[in-house]
C-alpha cells in the first residue's frame, strides 16, 4: 500500500488496497469479502469501518467521499477515550438455535492501553458478553499494538429472537464509543441427521431397516419419509424415544426393496417448514446366481468345459468362466439353455501335461459371484524330452581317489521326469552315480559322476560313457562320452633296519634304513638327517622307479659330555614328490668321575670352642656311581675332625653336601692356624684352614641417649649398659676421657660374666652460662691388658632463645574494615604463638604462624608475637606498619526510556531540548563516611551534593541537553579521609529535533510487508518440520527392512553353520572307521587314503572358517536378536541335522563297500609287487652265486698260469660277465639253481643274461 503526503482515502479488500480519491466506481471480486473504508494523510491512517459484500457491489463515488471524510476526521481527533470500530456480526440470521454466532470488534487506544473489558451486550445490555483478543491473526490486529487496532472475538450461541447486539469497552480511564448490529436466531425449520441403512445390501427378500433423528427445537411433532429411488415410504417414531422431538427423535422404516441398487434420502416437516433433505446412500438388492453339473470331456485333441448356471431375479443377467490351473481364465459361451460352454485344442494347454484342473464361476450384472465348489480334474498328454550336458570330457586324477565330472540334464518335456543313469568304461573303471535324477517340468538338476581309477601307473587313460533315459518314455535316452587319465603319485616309505645302538660318549653308533619308492612313477628323493645329536647319511640322493628299494647308513654321534643312559633318536628322511621318515636310536655308556670342595678359609673359633666345616662331593662322571670319602694327612686338627658321613651313592652331575665337627681344646694357643683335608679314594681330594681368635675378651658399650637438648642449668639422666663380648668371664673399668664436668656415673668398676651385660646410671649436666653446643666421652675396657675396649661419645646441646634475624611478617595491602591474613615466615619447628594486634583487641593465644584481623581505622598499627617451643624457652617478635583508607564504591546511574529518550542496553539516546532522568545509587563507603558526590554532565556542567542530600539510598538527577552531540557522564564521589572514586557512567547520545517520517514512506504497509513475511517463515518451518518428520519415517521403515534382511542372513549362515559342525564331526568319524579298515594294509594305501581324508577335512575347516567370518561381520550389525526366532529355528535345524545324519549313514554304507572293493584291489597289487620283489630278489641271488662261482674259477686257472708261466689272468677290474675268453671257457659248466613256479613250471637264472629260463625240473632248457 502507497500513501501520499497529502490526505488519501483508500478501499482495502483481502489481496489489493484502492485509492478511491481516483476511482469513481469500484467493483469488488464475486463471491464474499470484507472490506475495509478507511481514511489516511502524511501522518497515517485514521479509523476504517469493515464492512460486508457478496457477489458484485458497485459503491457510489459520493458515498466512498463522505465515508472517508468521516473517517478521516475521526483519524485527526486525538484524545485518551479507545474507540471500537468494525464491529460484524456471522450470521446476522442462524437456521437452528444451536448454530454459533462470531462477534467480531476493532479495539483502538492512542494512548496503547490496555484495556479493561471489550463486550457486546444483548438488547437492554441484561445479557452482557465478554470479548477476548484474537490470537490467531498474523497482521496488526494482532500485534499487541493497540495504536493501529487489535481484534477481539466471541464465538457463542444466543436466545431465540430478534436482537441488537451493542459492542463497547474501557480502558484504565475512559469509556469507548458504542457500536451496534441486529441478530435474528430462529427455531422454526426441523432438522435431519444420523440418516443409516442395515444392512446396506442383501437379497430381494430381505429386510432392510432404515433409521433417522428427526428434531424440532420448539418439540412439534413432524411427518418424515424415506424415498427410496422412486419409490417413497412414511417413517415412524421408534419406541425406544420419550417422544420430545427438541432433543431428537428417532424414526425408521423396515420393508424389502425392490431389484436393483438405489439412492435413498430422508425428508420432514413439522407443520411450518420444511426440514433440508439429508441424503442416506445407497442400498442394494440382489441374489447372487446359481451354478451347477460343471464337466470337463475330451474328444480327440479337444476338451470341452461346460457348467449350469441361472439367477432367480427377473430382468437380471449371467455370465460364466473358468479358471484352468496354470493357463488362466475362459470366458463360456451362453448355450440359450441354461448352459455354458467352451472347447480348447489340447495345443493351448500342452505345455504342462499330467493331471490339470478347472474350477468355475457365475455373476450377474450386478457383480455378485457365485464358485461352484470343488474343481473338475482332466489329463493332458505328458510329452519327454531333455538335454544331457557336462562340466568337462575330460580329466585326470590320481588313483584311488575319485574324478568328479558334473552332470546337467534339463527337463525340456511338459512334465516331471525321472531319469535312470547307466555307463561303460573300457579299463573296467569304477564309476559312482545316483541311480535316478527326478528332474521337475521346465527345471533342471546336476549330478556328480565320479571315477576311481585302481593302483596304476601314471598316464594310464580309460574311456568312459554316461547314458540318461526319461522315466516318461524310455525311447528318449542321451549318452555323453569322456576319458579320465591317471596321474602321477608321489609316495616313499622309510624303514629301520637296525634297532638301538649304544656308544660312549665322543663315538658313534652307525643304523641301517631302506628306502622304497611306492609311489606310481620314477621319482628323486634327497635324503636328510635329523637328532640332537649329530649325524650323517652314506647317501644325499636316490633314484628310484617305482618299488624299487635302496638301503641307507646313518653314523650317529654321541656328544662329549653325555650321561650314562642318556640317549638321542636320530631320523632319515626321503624327500621327493612325497615325504617319509623312519628313526632310531642311540645311548650313552657309563663314565666314573668325582670332586671334592671344601670351605675355604674354614672361619674361626675360640679355645675351647667348636667349628663346622662344611663340603661336597660331586658326581661329574656320567652316571650312578659310590664313592667312599675321610680325612686325610698327617694334621694336628686330624684328631679334632670328626665327619658326618663316609660314603655315599650319587647321579650324574649331583653333589652330597657333608660336615667336618672340630672341636678345639681350650688349652689351644691362641691366633694359630690349622690344616684339614678330606679326600675320595681313587678320586679327588681337597684341603681347607682354620684358625684360632687371638682375643677372647671384649666389649661393648651402648647409651640410651646419646644426644641431649636441655635449657641452661638443667640436668637429665640415662642408662648405659655395657656387654661381654669375649668368651670368658672379665674385669672391666669405666674411665671419663673428656667432658668430666658434664656427666656423672653411679659406678666405674663391675664384673661381667661371659655374654651377660651391666646397667649404669649416667647423669648430664647443662651449666647455667652454656652459650654454646657441649660434648662428653667416655671407655669401657677389661682391666687384664688384653683383648678389646668400647667408647661412648655424648653430645650436648644447650636450648637457646631463638634467632629472629629471619622472622617477617606480610603486611603489605592492610586495609581498614577488611579482615587480612597476617602470616609470620622464617620460623620452622614446634612452637606456641600469642598474636597481640595493638588496637584494644583481646591476645590470641596459641594462634599458630598466621592470624586474620581487620583494622576499624587507617594509620600506623604493631603486631607483637610471643614465641614458646616445647621446652618453654620464650622468643619475642613484632612488627610495624601502615593502614590504608578504602575509597568509596561508585555505582552507574540509570536511564528512563520516557517521551523522545531511548535506552538499548548501555546506549541511551534523546532529542536536544529534552529532560532525561537519571537514578543514581548513593555510593557507600566501608571504613568512613561520604563527604562529597559530584555528577559531570558532559557539556561542560555539573552539580556537587554534599551532607543531608546523600542520606537517602538514592538520588533522582534531571538534565536537559540543548545541542545535539555525544556526552559522556561521570559520577566522582570523596570519603572523609579525601580518597575519591571517579566512574564514566553513561554515554548520551542527543539529536536535533523528532524525526520527520521521508515523504513515500507507509508505516501500515511496512507492517503488513512484515507479517507476510512471518507467515512464510512459518509456512516454511512446518514444511520442513513435516519434510523432516516424514524422512524420519522412510529411515525406519529403512532400517527394519536392513534388520529382516540381516535376520535372514544370520538364518542361513547359522543353519549353515550347524550343518557344516556336524558333517565335520561325522567325516572324521568316517575317517576313524576308515583308518580301522585299512590298518592291516601295506603304507601304500594308507597314506592314499589319510591324504584324501586330510584334503576333505581341509575343505571343511575352510567352509566352516568362511561361515564364521560371515557370522562374525553380521553379528556387528545386530544388537537385538530376536530369542524366539532363533529357537524356532534352532528346532529346524534339529529337523534338518537328523536327515542329515541319515544321508551320511548312506554315504557312510556306500564307502564302505568303495573300501572293499579299494582294498581287494590293492591286495592283488600288493601280491603282485611281492612276487615282482621276489622274483627280482632269486634272479639277484642267482646272478651273485654265478659270479663267486666264476671268481674261483678265475682264481684256480691264474694259480694254473703261474705254476706254468703263462703270466696271470685278466685283472680283477677288467672282470665281467661277458669277458670269458680265456681258454677253455667256451665249454665251462656251472651250477644253477631251480626255481618252481605257483602253475607247477621250473625255470632257472640265466647268468649272463640274469633272465628267467624255462626248464624241466633237472635244469634243461626247453
Amino acid at each position: 500500500m502507497l500513501a501520499s503526503r497529502d490526505s488519501a482515502c483508500y478501499l482495502s479488500l483481502p489481496s489489493e488496497q484502492i485509492n478511491l480519491n481516483k476511482a469513481i466506481h469500484t467493483q469488488a471480486p464475486r463471491s464474499e469479502h470484507q472490506f475495509l473504508i478507511g481514511a489516511g494523510s502524511s501522518g497515517g491512517y485514521g479509523d476504517g469501518v469493515m464492512m460486508s459484500t457478496r457477489t458484485t457491489h458497485v459503491i457510489p463515488a459520493a458515498m466512498l467521499v463522505t465515508v472517508c471524510t468521516a473517517v478521516f476526521l475521526a483519524g485527526m481527533v486525538s484524545g485518551d477515550e479507545p474507540v471500537i470500530s468494525l464491529f460484524d456480526i456471522a450470521p446476522d440470521e442462524t437456521v437452528y438455535p444451536d448454530d454459533l454466532v462470531n462477534v467480531t470488534v476493532v479495539y483502538t487506544d492512542a494512548d496503547d492501553d490496555v484495556p479493561g473489558a471489550v463486550w457486546a451486550c444483548v438488547n437492554d445490555c441484561s445479557d452482557n458478553r465478554t470479548l477476548a483478543a484474537a490470537d490467531w491473526d498474523a497482521g496488526v490486529l494482532s500485534d499487541g499494538n493497540y495504536t493501529n487496532g487489535e481484534l477481539f472475538f466471541l464465538v457463542d450461541t444466543f436466545p431465540v429472537g430478534t436482537h441488537t447486539l451493542t459492542g463497547g469497552a474501557h480502558d484504565t480511564l475512559n469509556t469507548s464509543n458504542s457500536v451496534s448490529g441486529g441478530l435474528t436466531v430462529r427455531d422454526d425449520i426441523p432438522r435431519l441427521s444420523n440418516a443409516a441403512v442395515n444392512p446396506s445390501s442383501g437379497g430381494t427378500a430381505a429386510s432392510f431397516n432404515f433409521t433417522v433423528v428427526f428434531t424440532d427445537f420448539d418439540n412439534r411433532s413432524g411427518s418424515v419419509s424415506v424415498n427410496v429411488g422412486a419409490v417413497s415410504h412414511a417413517m415412524a417414531m421408534s419406541a425406544n424415544g420419550d417422544g420430545n422431538t427438541s432433543s431428537g427423535e428417532e424414526f425408521y422404516w423396515n420393508g424389502t426393496v425392490a431389484w436393483g441398487s438405489h439412492n435413498f434420502n430422508f425428508s420432514a416437516d413439522n407443520g411450518l417448514n420444511d426440514a433440508v433433505n439429508l441424503s442416506g446412500g445407497s442400498v442394494t438388492a440382489n441374489d447372487a446366481p446359481d451354478i451347477s453339473d460343471s464337466s470337463v470331456v475330451r474328444v480327440g485333441d479337444d476338451f470341452t468345459f461346460s457348467v449350469n448356471a441361472s439367477d432367480v431375479n427377473t430382468g437380471d443377467t449371467v455370465t460364466a468362466w473358468t479358471d484352468i490351473a496354470d493357463h488362466g481364465q475362459v470366458a463360456l459361451t451362453n448355450n440359450g439353455d441354461g448352459t455354458f460352454s467352451a472347447t480348447l485344442a489340447q495345443s493351448a494347454l500342452i505345455s504342462i501335461g499330467g493331471d490339470r484342473t478347472a474350477t468355475f464361476t457365475a455373476e450377474d450384472s450386478l457383480g455378485a459371484q457365485t464358485l461352484l465348489a470343488g474343481a473338475e480334474t482332466f489329463v493332458v498328454d505328458i510329452v519327454a524330452g531333455f538335454t544331457l550336458t557336462a562340466d568337462s570330457d575330460a580329466e585326470s586324477g590320481p588313483p584311488l581317489s575319485g574324478v568328479n565330472y558334473t552332470l546337467t540334464i534339463n527337463n525340456t518335456g511338459n512334465h516331471e521326469d525321472t531319469f535312470s543313469l547307466s555307463h561303460t568304461s573300457a579299463q573296467g573303471w569304477t564309476l559312482a552315480y545316483p541311480a535316478t535324477i527326478t528332474v521337475p517340468r521346465a527345471g533342471s538338476a546336476q549330478a556328480t559322476v565320479t571315477v576311481t581309477a585302481p593302483f596304476l601307473a601314471h598316464g594310464v587313460v580309460d574311456a568312459e560313457t554316461v547314458t540318461a533315459t526319461s522315466g516318461n518314455n524310455g525311447s528318449v535316452a542321451l549318452t555323453l562320452s569322456q576319458s579320465t587319465t591317471v596321474t602321477q603319485v608321489y609316495d616313499v616309505t622309510v624303514t629301520a633296519v637296525t634297532g638301538t645302538q649304544e656308544g660312549a660318549p665322543d663315538s658313534s653308533t652307525s643304523h641301517v634304513f631302506q628306502v622304497q619308492n611306492t609311489g606310481n612313477g620314477a621319482d628323486t628323493f634327497a635324503i636328510s638327517t635329523g637328532g640332537s645329536w649329530s649325524s650323517s647319511a652314506s647317501s644325499s640322493s636316490l633314484a628310484l622307479t617305482m618299488g624299487q628299494v635302496a638301503l641307507v647308513t646313518v653314523t650317529h654321534g654321541v656328544p662329549t659330555g653325555a650321561a650314562y643312559g642318556d640317549d638321542d633318536t636320530v631320523t632319515l628322511t626321503a624327500a621327493g614328490g612325497a615325504s617319509d621318515s623312519a628313526s632310531a636310536d642311540s645311548s650313552a655308556g657309563l663314565v666314573r668321575s668325582a670332586t671334592i670342595t671344601l670351605d675355604d678359609p674354614a672361619g674361626t673359633t675360640d679355645p675351647g670352642g667348636n667349628l663346622l666345616i662344611r663340603g661336597n662331593l660331586t658326581n661329574t662322571g656320567n652316571g650312578v656311581s659310590r664313592y667312599d670319602f675321610g680325612v686325610t694327612g698327617d694334621s694336628v686338627a686330624n684328631g679334632w675332625a670328626e665327619l658326618n658321613a663316609t660314603f655315599v651313592t650319587l647321579a650324574a652331575d649331583t653333589s652330597l653336601p657333608f660336615n667336618i665337627q672340630i672341636s678345639v681344646p681350650e688349652d689351644t694357643p691362641a691366633a694359630g692356624s690349622y690344616d684339614i683335608a678330606v679326600q675320595a679314594h681313587g678320586f679327588g681330594s681337597d684341603t681347607t684352614t682354620f684358625a684360632i681368635t687371638g682375643n677372647a675378651r671384649g666389649a661393648s658399650v651402648s647409651a640410651a641417649e646419646t644426644s641431649f637438648r636441655l635449657n641452661p642449668g638443667t640436668s637429665a639422666t640415662t642408662v648405659v649398659t655395657v656387654t661381654n663380648t669375649g668368651t670368658v668371664a672379665t674385669d672391666y673399668t669405666l674411665v671419663v676421657d673428656s667432658g668430666h664436668d658434664y656427666v656423672r656415673f653411679s659406678t666405674t668398676s663391675f664384673n661381667i660374666a661371659k655374654g651377660g651385660f651391666q646397667a649404669i646410671q649416667m647423669t648430664v649436666i647443662v651449666p647455667s652460662d652454656a652459650s654454646g653446643a657441649l660434648s662428653a666421652g667416655f671407655t669401657v675396657k677389661p682391666v687384664m691388658n688384653e683383648g678389646s675396649s668400647a667408647s661412648q661419645t655424648i653430645s650436648i646441646s644447650p636450648n637457646l632463645p631463638q634467632d629472629t634475624s629471619g622472622w617477617a611478617i606480610d603486611t603489605a595491602g592492610v586495609d581498614s574494615n577488611t579482615q587480612f591474613t597476617f602470616t609470620l615466615t622464617g620460623l620452622a619447628g614446634d612452637f606456641t604463638i600469642d598474636w597481640d594486634f595493638g588496637d584494644s583487641s583481646a591476645v590470641r593465644s596459641d594462634g599458630g604462624l598466621s592470624q586474620s584481623h581487620s583494622y576499624s581505622a587507617s594509620g600506623a598499627a604493631t603486631v607483637s608475637l610471643t614465641v614458646t617451643d616445647d621446652l618453654g624457652q620464650v622468643t619475642s617478635f613484632s612488627s610495624g606498619f601502615a593502614v590504608t583508607n578504602v575509597p568509596p564504591a561508585v555505582n552507574k546511574p540509570s536511564v528512563s526510556a520516557e517521551g523522545d529518550t531511548a535506552v538499548d542496553g548501555n546506549s541511551v539516546t534523546t532529542v536536544e531540548g529534552t529532560e532525561v532522568e537519571f537514578v543514581l545509587t548513593i555510593p557507600t563507603d566501608t571504613d568512613g563516611s561520604l563527604t562529597l558526590l559530584r555528577v559531570a554532565w558532559g557539556d561542560e556542567t555539573h552539580r556537587a551534593y554534599s551532607g543531608g542530600d546523600l542520606s537517602g539510598p538514592t538520588l533522582n538527577l534531571k538534565h536537559t541537553y540543548w545541542k545535539p552531540g555525544t556526552y559522556q557522564v561521570s559520577v566522582t564521589a570523596v570519603d572523609n579521609s579525601g580518597d575519591e572514586t571517579v566512574v564514566q557512567a553513561q554515554e548520551i547520545t542527543v539529536r536535533g529535533d523528532h524525526t520527520v517520517l521521508e515523504e513515500g514512506t507507509n508505516q501500515l504497509g511496512l507492517l503488513l510487508l512484515l507479517a507476510v513475511f512471518g507467515l512464510a517463515l512459518s509456512a516454511t518451518a512446518y514444511h520442513i518440520r513435516k519434510k523432516g518428520f516424514t524422512g524420519d519415517e522412510t529411515m525406519n521403515e529403512q532400517e527394519r527392512a536392513r534388520l529382516s534382511t540381516l535376520e535372514q542372513s544370520m538364518d542361513t549362515v547359522r543353519e549353515r553353520e550347524e550343518l557344516l559342525e556336524v558333517a565335520a564331526y561325522d567325516a572324521a568319524r568316517v575317517t576313524t572307521k576308515l583308518e580301522d579298515h585299512l590298518s592291516a594294509f601295506k603304507a601304500i594305501l594308507v597314506k592314499a587314503q589319510e591324504v584324501a581324508a586330510q584334503e576333505t577335512l581341509s575343505k571343511l575347516e575352510a567352509e566352516e572358517a568362511a561361515a564364521a567370518a560371515a557370522e562374525t561381520q553380521r553379528e556387528l550389525d545386530l544388537t537385538e536378536p530376536d530369542l524366539e526366532l532363533l529357537a524356532e529355528r534352532f528346532h529346524g535345524t534339529l529337523g534338518k541335522l537328523v536327515e542329515t545324519r541319515t544321508e551320511l549313514g548312506t554315504i557312510e554304507e556306500q564307502l564302505a563297500y568303495v573300501l572293499k572293493m579299494e582294498r581287494d584291489e590293492q591286495f592283488e597289487k600288493l601280491t603282485e609287487l611281492t612276487e615282482s620283489y621276489e622274483s627280482t630278489r632269486r634272479k639277484i641271488e642267482a646272478l651273485e652265486s654265478v659270479r663267486t662261482a666264476r671268481e674261483q674259477a678265475r682264481e684256480e686257472s691264474n694259480l694254473m698260469d703261474l705254476l706254468s708261466s703263462k703270466g696271470p689272468a685278466v685283472a680283477e677290474d677288467d672282470f665281467s660277465f661277458a669277458d670269458d675268453d680265456y681258454e677253455g671257457d667256451d665249454d665251462e659248466e656251472f651250477e644253477v639253481e631251480i626255481y618252481e613256479d605257483e602253475d607247477g613250471s621250473f625255470y632257472y637264472i640265466d647268468p649272463d643274461s640274469g633272465e628267467e629260463v624255462p626248464c624241466d625240473e633237472d635244469g634243461n632248457s626247453l
